[in-house]
């Protein structure tokens, strides 16, 4: 199976990397180049699923009843507390493991779902597994975590300060962040809320248009110009200034032109 969002090798099956969930289902596929008589007796055969459970500690009855709606074997864990571990930062989190356990099982879980491998030894399996918790982990904080500063941030900027809020905070990140889908889709999700039902909505979409089409190669680059020129105006509106705005779209058509010509030219090279 192929998935389009691939983040240093996990396939996110089901959720948002723009938001990623407290709580995921992280699995990988045993793939040997050829049978090993060793762990097939002990019932590892090829396409032996390696499952986990990762979630974050928000008390120990919620952690169970959303445990339970996986389909975990909870007679043979017990108490869960037994399975709190703490990241390098001191935030518990249960991981625990959902073997023995089909891949179609997964698939049905209304979980958030995570994908890597498959790989060719049990090791490989186990160490690669171990890596991703921690590594989904540090993505699901820090996206908590960004989400708080632009809050604080965007609570204490005055209006004079959206326009900066806006391009320094948000989309020059995501021009930076391209080819990272948990930081890129993160901004993009939380630009699209910030401006959804408001009079800056359709010109918020257009921003992230433009945001996704350019590849900015340099600082003197025309689009970085025009996607500036596009802030300004999610800036006027947001101020109700909007005598200038004509101006500035006129502006913007003129270098979106300007490097479509550009582009039809090196094709022709």
């Amino acid at each position: 199976m192929e998935y389009p969002f691939v983040e240093g090798g996990m396939k996110l099956v089901k959720g948002d990397w723009g938001e990623l969930d407290n709580k995921i289902i992280i699995y990988t596929k045993y793939n040997p180049v050829k049978p090993d008589p060793d762990w097939e007796k002990r019932g590892v055969c090829k396409g032996h699923i390696y499952a986990a459970y990762v979630a974050e500690d928000i008390g120990i009855e919620k952690m169970m009843n959303d445990l339970l709606k996986t389909g975990a074997p909870l007679d043979n864990y017990g108490d869960a507390r037994e399975f709190l571990k703490k990241n390098k930062n001191g935030k518990k989190y249960l991981v625990l493991s959902l073997d023995p356990i089909t891949e179609e099982k997964i698939l049905e879980k209304n979980n958030n779902i995570v994908a890597i491998g498959p790989y060719n030894s049990t090791h490989r399996c186990k160490k690669n597994m171990n890596n991703a918790i921690c590594r989904y982990i540090s993505m699901f904080e820090w996206q908590k975590k960004e989400k708080s500063n632009l809050n604080s941030k965007l609570g204490n900027c005055s209006d004079n300060g959206f326009k900066n809020f806006i391009f320094y905070e948000i989309v020059d990140r995501m021009l930076c962040a391209k080819g990272h889908h948990y930081m890129y889709d993160f901004y993009e999700k939380y630009l699209t809320d910030l401006s959804k039902g408001s009079v800056l909505e359709t010109e918020t979409k257009k921003l992230l248009r433009m945001v996704k089409k350019h590849d900015i190669k340099n600082p003197n680059d025309p689009a970085l110009e025009a996607i500036k020129k596009q802030v300004e105006i999610l800036d006027l509106m947001k101020n109700e200034k909007y005598e200038k705005i004509p101006e500035i779209k006129k502006e913007i058509k003129e270098i979106e032109q300007k490097i479509e010509f550009e582009n039809g030219k090196k094709m022709q090279l």
